[in-house]
């Protein structure tokens, strides 16, 4: 069996992305299974042939993260080049990993229910959506903080190339957690009254010059 693979972070070769990805692939390359390539649509001007191995491809994920409860632009791009396939993709079967730093997987359900009628649209067989929460810290927190997920992308990658399917179980166990049960909500509080849950993201909009504009409403009359 052979799979394409798109990666659809802005930061490409630097993304979370990659990283799920590369823990999927090396499951899926311990089968017989093959890669055709490994496709990064950051590189826009590489599109058209982007599209032609999509058609081409009979097994296909697309990886992304979640940007404002959807996809980032280049993604929506590249889909919107694939308007001209539509309904004749019937060889094509398409999977997702949507991942956020949000650590709830119900921020993902939205683009979820959307990935899924984009496959009913384009004709493609939908394999699935792989949801995962909590990821913008895997580059650079410990690396044993991540083994457990890193190992199950794994598998869940080595059971694809055995079934060609995505394993339900697997998806379910990786989406954890759905939302924050009320227990939490009280420390949660207090985290973000400290500063603590906000330090990240701070020091991200400082790096960007744009920490004075954080409260910003640009659409509010």
């Amino acid at each position: 069996m052979r799979l394409t693979v798109f990666n659809g972070s802005p930061r490409g070769e630097n993304s979370n992305s990659k990283v799920l990805l590369e823990a999927f692939l090396k499951g899926y390359l311990k089968t017989w299974g093959k890669v055709t390539a490994v496709h990064y649509l950051r590189e826009v001007r590489d599109h058209d042939v982007m599209v032609r191995h999509f058609i081409e491809s009979s097994n296909v994920i697309i990886a992304f993260p979640l940007y404002v409860d959807s996809m980032p632009a280049l993604v929506k791009a590249f889909i919107e080049r694939l308007e001209p396939y539509k309904g004749s993709l019937e060889g094509v079967r398409l999977g997702f990993v949507v991942q956020s730093g949000f650590p709830e997987s119900i921020h993902c359900r939205a683009v979820e229910k959307y990935l899924f009628k984009l496959s009913s649209r384009l004709g493609c067989q939908y394999l699935g959506t792989v949801v995962r929460g909590g990821v913008e810290s895997i580059r650079s927190g410990p690396g044993w903080i991540n083994n457990k997920m890193l190992s199950s992308f794994t598998r869940l990658g080595e059971n694809f190339g055995r079934t060609g399917q995505l394993d339900r179980k697997l998806i379910n166990r990786l989406s954890k957690r759905e939302l924050f049960p009320n227990l939490y909500i009280p420390l949660l509080r207090i985290l973000n009254s400290s500063g603590l849950l906000g330090s990240f993201w701070n020091k991200r909009l400082k790096e960007n010059n744009v920490y004075s504009g954080r409260f910003a409403r640009p659409y509010q009359e």
